[in-house]
């Protein structure tokens, strides 16, 4: 006698299995990738904008800044020595100390525009640095006065993982006299 047999549904065979088990693999191992590569490019960003603000700050702070020394007029470039606090600091140019290789402030923890350290941002520094151009030509850098244009450069540097300092933003302007 002879037997027909009705179609059954069958299921997947092993093979078709292994192989959607790998492609689901394969996907899943991609979308963790995304996420720890979208999860550092989002804490590069964050501190850039915390860069960028805390430029601000400073632009913001020199604004309100003489270009020249109040007391002592154009004589003095560099920060006097009675200016021994960021408080004290009263023209643009007190920003670079004296000394050879000191021609620039560090703040660390940075500041805000009202010279009020940010210790939130403890991971952070700013540097600033003020030199002397020539008014008809930025790029070249005065060494005798009088001095009718400054250039200042920020620059903000975030503290890495590794205790390493990583520049996260710098702007450059000048002010005129």
């Amino acid at each position: 006698m002879r037997r027909h047999f009705s179609k059954i549904a069958r299921g997947f065979t092993l093979i078709e299995a292994s192989v959607t088990t790998v492609i689901l693999g394969v996907g899943f191992v991609a979308m963790l990738e995304l996420f720890g590569t979208t999860t550092r490019q989002l804490r590069a960003a964050d501190a850039m904008t915390a860069g960028a603000m805390l430029a601000d700050h400073v632009r913001e702070m020199t604004e309100t800044l003489a270009f020249n020394d109040p007391q002592s007029g154009s004589l003095t470039f560099g920060r006097e020595s009675s200016e021994t606090t960021t408080t004290s600091i009263d023209d643009l140019d007190d920003f670079r100390t004296t000394g050879p290789g000191n021609a620039q402030t560090t703040f660390s923890p940075p500041v805000d525009s009202s010279r009020v350290s940010l210790t939130d941002f403890s991971s952070f520094r700013q540097t600033i640095r003020v030199e002397p151009v020539n008014p008809n030509n930025l790029n070249t850098v005065l060494t005798v006065g009088p001095f009718r244009a400054l250039r200042v450069t920020v620059t903000v540097q975030k503290l890495t993982e590794l205790n390493q300092w990583q520049t996260v933003h710098t702007v450059t302007f000048c002010r005129f006299e």
